[in-house]
């Protein structure tokens, strides 16, 4: 169980590593601006409130990723943990036997 998990937090790491570097490429776009035209606001002009939010947008989008994968992920993982040392401790209470 402690294997799986840690292999599962090995490739959530190298997918959270990977996208860490592609927030990071995109601020260094939005940095100067290229990304304006492509994907945000096609309907603005290029100025520096318009990179205000879109680094907005790309924290936000990265918070999202961060707090899903983490804590979500985490307290789910303790729950059925939980859940299965309960059935594991009351076993006789869950199993049916074959007659």
């Amino acid at each position: 169980m402690i294997i799986i998990r840690a292999r599962i937090y090995m490739h959530l790491n190298v997918l959270f590593r990977k996208f860490k570097l592609i927030v990071r490429q995109y601020v260094h776009d939005m940095a100067y601006c290229r990304l304006n035209k492509i994907i945000f606001f096609p309907y603005f002009q290029h100025n520096a409130y318009n990179c205000i939010f879109i680094f907005l947008r790309i924290w936000l989008i990265f918070l999202i990723f961060k707090l899903t994968f983490s804590s979500f992920y985490y307290i789910v993982n303790l729950n059925s943990i939980y859940l299965m040392n309960v059935y594991f401790s009351n076993r006789r209470k869950y199993t049916t036997y074959l007659i």
